[in-house]
């Protein structure tokens, strides 16, 4: 059982590549069955053997499939991981395969039926080869796109015949195994590590015989009759030394399923001979004897003889009145096709024709939907999702009546395809009707708040709740129905679309279940029947600090009854400079920036936000005596996230039009006017900015007020902007939305010898006393390293480049305070940093200025260095994790978490995990490149992150 983390961080569970996998295939037919489920498992798979390239035509295109046409070493792109062969009686690509067999490299495995009449060369295989190689015996094979061999012929003539012999004696014993059962087991034998040169007998939990097997058939085919031929055959099955698999199925289902699959895919009389099952040869009747005698003899009659005159001579001439007998003939004729087609029209292409037309006018609907939400026409919208599901129901209910009538000619299984669609229709439009009806009411309360008025706020979020438990409901159901309906996507060709869907689906789920956590706290939020007062931080992240930036500036918002009543906007300074007495700074605070004295400005030198917004009310307090209620974190990137939703806004103070592009610019030209003592340049520009930004939100159109909330809801995911809040209910819930910006205490829900769990978090502070990070650029490399012995050892690589123009202020050198956070007790083993004076040259550096310390459960390294303009530097840091892994025989589960820096720019982070040979990766999540013993992963580092990667050993 594999344990998923305890967290609401959205994670993808789809390999992008996985091993790549090769069936040399010398039978046909049941390796068609291994691709599919080789590709399920995420393998790259090439293919070479009997089968044409049509039996893959629905898989051409993909880029995880290959399809040879001739086979060699070099036919085959890249190393293989896992190799299939499947030998015929002459093991006529023997010497051609011998290749992937000797690799110790390649697991291989040998795929034989029985009777096998080399069986003692595939042994002789397993036991004289030197590569990683197992053997697979089993005896009749049965199920869907089996036609050939000892059971497929069978059901194929009951089928095709309803009469059939089958040659063997009805007592005799068989072990029949059903075709994708079987492909599983093939499956896990190679994957598992401990079936390395040996040999295997897969055969069901019970066996059969022949007279059980043929009853079953006999019970779904009541028509076909079926005879056995009482000669016994040799199949040498209890002699075999092998070990023995049992597989677990329902031979009565089973059977079923199959006959079901023929009867669709009804197979024509084969060209050749039948080997074991031969049609009954029914004696010809007496009276089919004398009707032929009686063709054969000429007719004496003179009647006779006219008849024949007509068949054979073209001279010759009708009678009138036979001519106006086949005139009529004729006639009837014309009208009996007439009216079949009439009916054949009435009864076949009309309803799918008008199931077809106002299926397409629902998508219209949708696509009519998506338009009116751009624009903020809720209404419309509505409107638009409710015609849209009155259309799909009718469209869905007249598929429903005339399904039957398409299934007596042959469309049954196109039929269910299509009637799979409807659920997932239904779904789809009622989530999003459901949250349209959230996001409407959710607009007006947005217009309330910001314009100050009066509004029933528990009923109208007691609505908007259950809206949004219904649109997740709805939705959760359309997710769990898209694996059955794919198919039918792929039969109208819409397979992109399909790929939409399935990505959308799950980040929707997750908005939606954030929102409606959210809604629950969001009375007690907004002080609902009182009063509440918060501190908001404006920090500028183009000064990293360890909350996400430099805290310049403050406000204080007053919310009352759910209203707006209140907002200012100071300088820190004004603040800071009315603190009476004397506050001892953190040591490493005092060293790096200097600061004789603790103020709210530098309050935020803890990385744990709560930690440091409780600091925070505590100076505001103690320097106005001002007490809040809690403490929201905003970054300058909120700020151009709001530009970028609101359009460009105009600041008549300062005759300055603001947007996202010149906001950082314009913020800092002001900045710098303000540092001389008693200016108020820069409290007053924010303030001015801050002030016309929310009158143009009050004026907003419910578009732009939809942008508003969605760069709120971005920047709390991505860290921008952070949330504390006094009351332990809020902080909670904001804590599982993973807005709080906590270091985090990481541990999965349940912890065990199969559970490994790994930490990673940087964090930097700019003790440089400049802008420069809004210059740096940053790449991160982690390679974790797993030996033989279960040891986890690390080397986190970090370059930091800087494209400062100059050192005139605001640009500069980046003298950054770097804090590593690893899991608690791993031990650092070496640090090196480059030369930017002799590149490619690394240097030790000196752990003497180095320190280390435990906080929030975490071991902390930190450390002072300097990255000069117009230049890049290189760190390596190398440690060792405190326990190994433990190497059960089961599955491990590593969970690794990454959290992001608030106000860091978003990273490049690359991961790469090695493993040994003797672990097998089983799933990762979110996704990973996988190949020579090692898991590549490349992504953006804007969001904490977590990793979990499944191992067998």
């Amino acid at each position: 059982m594999f344990l998923m983390p305890t967290s609401n961080f959205g994670l993808k569970t789809e390999y992008d590549v996985f091993s790549k996998a090769l069936i040399v295939d010398e039978v046909g037919e049941l390796p068609t069955l291994l691709v599919d489920a080789l590709l399920n498992h995420g393998c790259l798979v090439n293919y070479f053997g009997k089968e044409l390239p049509q039996s893959f035509d629905y898989l051409f295109g993909k880029n995880n499939f290959v399809y040879l046409d001739s086979f060699g070493k070099d036919k085959v792109l890249g190393k293989i991981d896992y190799f299939f062969y499947f030998p015929s009686e002459h093991f006529s690509k023997l010497e051609t395969v011998s290749f992937f067999l000797n690799d110790s490299s390649v697991r291989s495995l040998v795929c034989a039926p029985l009777p096998f009449l080399k069986k003692e060369e595939v042994i002789s295989l397993v036991k004289q080869l030197q590569g990683n190689i197992r053997a697979a015996y089993f005896d009749c094979v049965f199920g869907p796109r089996i036609k050939s061999g000892f059971l497929g012929e069978l059901f194929n003539s009951a089928i095709e015949r309803q009469e059939v012999l089958v040659t063997g004696n009805s007592a005799e014993e068989i072990y029949p195994v059903y075709a994708k059962e079987l492909v599983k087991e093939l499956v896990r034998l190679i994957f598992s590590l401990d079936t390395e040169n040996k040999e295997y007998f897969l055969r069901p939990k019970e066996k059969s015989t022949l007279l059980a097997f043929a009853s079953l058939i006999k019970n779904s085919l009541p028509e076909v009759n079926l005879s056995f031929s009482g000669e016994n055959q040799e199949r040498g099955i209890e002699t075999m030394n092998t070990e023995k698999i049992e597989i677990s199925f329902n031979l009565e289902e089973k059977i079923q399923e199959t006959i079901d699959w023929f009867k669709r895919n009804l197979v024509r009389a084969s060209k050749e001979p039948l080997l074991a099952v031969e049609p009954v040869v029914e004696p010809v009747a007496p009276q089919t004897i004398e009707v032929e005698a009686e063709t054969q003899q000429p007719s004496s009659s003179p009647e006779e003889k006219k008849k024949l005159d007509f068949i054979f001579s073209p001279q010759q001439t009708l009678p009138k009145k036979e001519s106006r007998q086949r005139r009529t003939l004729f006639k009837k004729i014309v009208f009996g096709v007439s009216l079949f087609s009439l009916l054949l029209f009435i009864f076949f292409l009309v309803p799918i024709g008008l199931s077809i037309a106002t299926g397409s006018l629902g998508v219209n609907k949708i696509i009519r939907v998506k338009e009116q939400v751009e624009k903020g026409n809720f209404s419309s919208a509505i409107r638009n999702s409710e015609q849209a599901k009155r259309l799909f129901a009718f469209s869905k209910k007249t598929m429903m009546i005339t399904g039957p009538f398409y299934g007596l000619i042959g469309f049954r299984r196109q039929m269910e395809i299509i009637n799979e669609t409807f659920p997932l229709a239904e779904n789809l439009i009622n989530s999003v009707r459901f949250s349209l009806l959230a996001a409407q009411q959710a607009v007006d309360l947005e217009k309330s708040f910001f314009n100050e008025e009066e509004t029933r706020w528990s009923d109208v979020l007691g609505s908007v709740k259950a809206n949004l438990a219904s649109a997740y409901e709805q939705a959760s159901l359309a997710q769990a129905s898209l694996g059955k309906i794919e198919p039918a996507f792929n039969f109208f060709k819409q397979t992109s679309n399909f790929e939409k869907i399935e990505s959308a689906l799950p980040e929707t789920r997750e908005i939606l279940l954030k929102s409606e956590n959210l809604v629950t706290v969001l009375p007690k939020i907004l002080g609902v029947g009182g009063i509440k007062t918060y501190l908001i931080l404006f920090q500028n992240n183009m000064e990293l600090r360890p909350t996400g930036g430099f805290i310049g500036s403050y406000g204080v918002v007053r919310l009352e009854n759910g209203r707006l009543v209140n907002f200012e906007v100071f300088d820190v300074y004004q603040a800071d400079g009315q603190l009476k007495g004397h506050i001892e700074p953190p040591v490493k605070l005092k060293e790096h920036l200097g600061e004789a004295t603790w103020y709210l400005r530098d309050s935020n030198w803890d990385p744990d936000f709560p930690v440091s917004a409780r600091r925070a009310e505590w100076f505001l307090d103690k320097e106005t005596q001002v007490s809040t209620d809690g403490t929201l974190a905003i970054n300058l990137e909120v700020v151009k996230k709001l530009l970028g939703a609101l359009g460009e806004v105009e600041v008549p103070d300062y005759r300055e039009k603001i947007n996202a592009g010149n906001v950082f610019q314009k913020a800092e030209y002001y900045s710098e006017l303000g540092t001389f003592p008693g200016s108020t340049q820069k409290k007053d520009f924010l303030a001015s900015l801050t002030k016309e930004i929310f009158e143009k939100i009050k004026q907003a159109k419910t578009n732009a007020l939809l942008n508003v909330a969605g760069a709120f809801l971005t920047s709390l995911d991505q860290k921008e902007m952070m949330l504390y809040f006094d009351d332990p209910e809020i902080e909670s819930t904001i804590a599982n939305l993973g807005w709080e910006g906590s270091i985090r205490d990481y541990q999965p829900a349940m912890m065990g010898d199969s559970i490994f769990t790994d930490y990673l978090f940087i964090n930097e502070t700019n003790v440089g006393i400049n802008k420069a990070n809004y210059y740096i650029q940053r790449k991160i490399d982690q390679q974790v390293t797993i030996d033989d012995m279960g040891r986890v050892q690390e080397k986190l690589s970090l370059t930091y480049e800087n494209l400062s123009p100059s050192e005139n202020w605001p640009a500069g050198r980046y003298k950054n305070y770097l804090r590593v956070y690893l899991k608690k007790g791993a031990k650092l083993s070496s640090v090196f940093i480059d030369d930017p004076a002799n590149p490619g040259l690394w240097l030790p550096f000196d752990q003497k200025y180095m320190d280390m310390s435990e906080e929030h459960g975490k071991t902390v390294h930190g450390f002072v260095f300097e990255v000069p303009i117009k230049s890049k530097r290189k760190i390596e840091i190398n440690y060792e994790l405190p326990e190994p892994i433990v190497l059960s025989t089961g599955p491990t589960s590593y969970l690794l978490m990454v959290q992001k820096q608030s106000g860091g720019f978003p990273s490049n982070y690359d991961l790469t995990i090695s493993y040994p040979a003797s672990f097998v990766p089983l799933r990762v999540i979110p996704s990973a490149i996988v190949g020579n013993q090692q898991l590549l992963i490349s992504t953006k580092l804007n969001k904490d992150l977590i990793y979990q990667i499944d191992l067998a050993h």
